[in-house]
């Protein structure tokens, strides 16, 4: 009878061997011995299951139960549906969310991990020109994919004579409701007046581009005027001036114009990043980003399954943590590309060799697929008994070494003594 003691975070597995027997929990029993034999304890390591779930507004990855051995981390990739974001990932593992990247602590004991998400929000602000109100007025915070309504209530003399800004929507009377929201935008009330008929509409543009028509201009009361804009190459348009209005394919639409005003044109400089990714995983945004001069970009590494990020390079230059890359200050154009590494080895080498006084066939370096096992022919001289050594794991049966399964690169070193 033989007593098996695993090691911390390990369970016996099986009991090899040539002498045969009964396992029953440590204990090992031979049967009746009528010839030297061997007895080969093998052990695993011991495992705990981590259940991965996650609530409306995302996905996590890998999901369901995972099986984990004791004492080792487990990393979940958390992704927020369309007009979600991550909002805290809990459960009983405990673990550290950096990014989207979730890694457990140490596992010990069968646990759960959860990722919760929230809608993103985005800022509506809303503002009345001259002769009438807006509400609700200022920053609104409204959800990802939703609309939002604003009562218009005009002056004495005046009435509602447009709604512009960059949120779109639909002007019912005098009521005015927003596209879908997805981004933070602008809704612009616009009142005339019930008797001027004219105004004055002054437009001007700095350096680097160009506004067309400029000077001084008499516009309709309630009516618009359009102006073309044109940045330089490499330079975007900024709106500075008091008339409302909005952008729309390289023109400004100034108006309904319902007091004397200004169209004042600013330019500053852009720089194109080009992002991309290696196999493995994506970025984003990727392609062609175009970023102010003088700011810093920051991108999502999202690595595929079996994959994890290795590096980021490219000329722009910046800082990499966890899953998120975020450049220097931009100042030129310039690149950025994310590479990612395989997590899981498909083979190993085992490196196999014999003293004198016997052979072991074959020898030599070979190529072992992972969790696999490689056999190999054991004949000792006459009067002498084989050895196994080296760092693979393995055992004796029949004339045959087995090594494996194997888990690293590791080496079969097989010796003969004399009997």
């Amino acid at each position: 009878t033989f007593t098996l003691t695993p090691s911390a975070g390990y369970v016996t597995s099986s009991v090899g061997g040539t002498c045969g027997g009964t396992l029953n929990g440590n204990s090992y029993t031979t049967r009746a011995i009528t010839a030297s034999c061997t007895v080969t304890a093998a052990f695993a390591s011991q495992t705990y299951t981590v259940t991965a779930s996650a609530g409306t507004g995302g996905s996590i990855s890998p999901s369901g139960s995972i099986t984990v051995s004791k004492g080792s981390t487990r990393q979940f990739t958390v992704t927020p549906s369309a007009g979600y974001k991550v909002s805290s990932v809990g459960g009983s593992c405990g673990g550290t969310l950096n990014g989207n990247s979730y890694t457990t602590n140490a596992i010990n004991g069968n646990c759960t991990v959860a990722a919760a998400f929230a809608p993103l929000t985005y800022t509506v602000t809303a503002s009345a020109g001259t002769g009438g109100s807006i509400s609700p007025a200022g920053a609104n915070t409204v959800n990802y994919g939703t609309a939002k309504t604003f009562t218009l209530t005009p002056s004495a003399g005046y009435k509602v004579s447009s709604v512009g800004g960059t949120c779109g929507g639909t002007l019912n009377g005098n009521s005015y409701t927003t596209r879908a929201i997805t981004a933070s935008c602008t809704v612009t009330a616009a009142f005339t007046s019930t008797t001027a008929s004219a105004y004055t509409v002054t437009a001007s543009a700095a350096a680097n581009g160009t506004l067309s028509p400029v000077g001084t201009f008499s516009v309709a009361s309630g009516t618009t005027k359009s102006f073309s804009v044109t940045p330089n190459p490499g330079y975007a348009s900024q709106y500075v001036g008091t008339c409302p209005g909005y952008f729309g394919s390289g023109t400004y639409i100034a108006g309904p114009i319902t007091s004397n005003c200004t169209v004042s044109m600013t330019f500053y400089r852009v720089y194109t990043i080009t992002a991309s990714a290696g196999v493995g995983g994506t970025i984003s945004p990727s392609g062609s980003v175009v970023v102010n001069s003088g700011f810093a970009k920051a991108f999502t590494l999202t690595p595929s399954t079996g994959y994890k990020v290795s590096s980021v390079g490219g000329t722009c230059g910046g800082t990499l943590s966890g899953n998120t890359y975020t450049t220097k200050d931009v100042t030129a154009n310039c690149t950025v590309t994310a590479a990612f590494t395989s997590t899981t080895a498909s083979t190993y080498t085992v490196t196999a060799s014999a003293g004198a006084n016997g052979t072991l066939s074959p020898v030599g370096t070979f190529s072992v697929a992972s969790g696999t096992t490689k056999s190999f022919s054991v004949t000792p001289k006459s009067g002498y008994a084989s050895k196994a050594g080296g760092t693979c794991p393995g055992y004796f049966g029949a004339g045959t070494y087995f090594a494996g399964p194997i888990t690293s690169n590791c080496t079969v070193v097989m010796t003969f003594y004399s009997i």
